[in-house]
């Protein structure tokens, strides 16, 4: 089985004790027309309202993994990326990134065109993991992460993701540290 098929099953633990939570809440928030980036196996899906979402997954076996979940949800799942979004400005009341920014290449131009695609005054609602604060555990991740990458689709440990978004100027409304301070999550008001 390749590991990009593998992220259910060797995340099925850790999404049951802790990330099933914190998605539920940061889902919570989500509001009108919704665009998920990097939505994977579709583990969001089942948290969806009757809300209308693109959901945007650049992998093709991801993407067909995650149709199973769709069932009778309003949910279009579609190939993009997140560097070069395919949609108009200002198409989205929501944006929502979970777990997906420590892949992208250039995470920076991503974040920059969800703001574009968000309205002014859009939610963008984020859950990453991001590198820690503690010293010993940051060296850890910077040990791992070259050949963490090679088997988690280029998932980045050490990134500084809440220290990119606050850099790009981006409004954090509300900014949580989770699962012994792996774990950020932001709510963000699209200021552009």
């Amino acid at each position: 089985m390749e590991n990009k098929c593998c992220y259910d099953f060797f995340m099925d633990p850790i999404e049951k004790k802790f990330l099933n939570k914190l998605r539920k809440k940061l889902l919570s928030k989500a509001e009108g027309k919704i665009l998920e980036i990097g939505s994977g196996t579709g583990v969001n899906f089942e948290l969806y309202g009757k809300h209308d979402v693109v959901a945007m997954e650049p992998d093709e076996k991801l993407r067909i993994k995650s149709l199973d979940k769709v069932n009778n949800k309003n949910i279009k799942v579609i190939s993009g990326d997140a560097e070069n979004l395919e949609f108009k400005d200002n198409e989205f009341d929501t944006v929502v990134v979970m777990l997906v920014l420590c892949t992208i290449p250039d995470n920076k131009k991503a974040l920059l065109e969800i703001r574009r695609v968000c309205k002014a005054g859009g939610k963008i609602l984020v859950l990453e993991h991001i590198k820690h604060k503690n010293k010993v555990l940051a060296v850890i991740q910077d040990i791992l992460t070259p050949v963490w990458k090679k088997i988690a689709m280029g998932c980045h440990l050490n990134r500084k993701t809440v220290d990119i978004i606050g850099n790009l100027g981006f409004q954090i409304i509300k900014k949580e540290y989770h699962i012994g301070n792996n774990f950020a999550l932001l709510e963000i008001i699209n200021n552009k």
